[in-house]
Parts: C-alpha cells; sequence; structure tokens
C-alpha cells in the first residue's frame, strides 16, 4: 500500500496485502503465504488494514486480519484466523487467541 513504513528484520509474507498509510517497527513477523494444512484447508496470508501501526517484536499469523485504525503495541501475538476490529489499541505483549474470547476480535 502507499505510505508504508516497514522496520528492519520485518518478515513480511509473500501474499500478504498491507493497507495504506501502515508502520510496521522492527522484527515484526507477518503470516506467510497461503499454505494448506494437514487437514488439506487452505490457509490465507494476513490482511492488514489501513492506518495500521504494528509494535517491535509483534507476530500476526497467517489467516489473520487487522483491521483499519488498529494499534497493536511491541510484542502482540495476533493468531491465525483472528479478526481483530477497527480502531481498537492492543497492549504490548498482549496474544490474542482465535479460541479464547477478546474484547479486540471482531
Amino acid at each position: 500500500g502507499d505510505g508504508v513504513d516497514i522496520g528492519s528484520g520485518t518478515v513480511v509474507g509473500e501474499e500478504v496485502v498491507i493497507g495504506k498509510k501502515v508502520t510496521i517497527e522492527e522484527n515484526v513477523t507477518i503470516g506467510s503465504n497461503t499454505i494448506i494444512d494437514k487437514e488439506g484447508q487452505v490457509k490465507q496470508a494476513a490482511v492488514i488494514g489501513d492506518n495500521v501501526v504494528i509494535g517491535k517484536d509483534s507476530t500476526i499469523e497467517h489467516d489473520a486480519i487487522i483491521g483499519d485504525g488498529a494499534i497493536l503495541g511491541k510484542g502482540v501475538k495476533i493468531e491465525e484466523g483472528v479478526e481483530i476490529k477497527a480502531g481498537v489499541t492492543i497492549p504490548n505483549g498482549t496474544t490474542v487467541k482465535k479460541d479464547k474470547d477478546s474484547p479486540y476480535k471482531v
């Protein structure tokens, strides 16, 4: 996307979709290419909305969606298949799991 700033040591999967005006700090890993898991399910790459900030040392697994305007603190982990609400701020060190309730999930 336009106006994307990516810090050093960051790894972004080939198929990841990144919106406009996104800041990705250092040492972030964002969900990889489309893969097929052991059950034969297709896992899509992550999607990052517009105006998102991703703090250093964070991980966003494949098939995750980050809503527009979300701010992820340092060391945040978003597990596969999780959709994050637009406009939320997720504190440093938080893990958002697919199988647990969270105020940050859609």
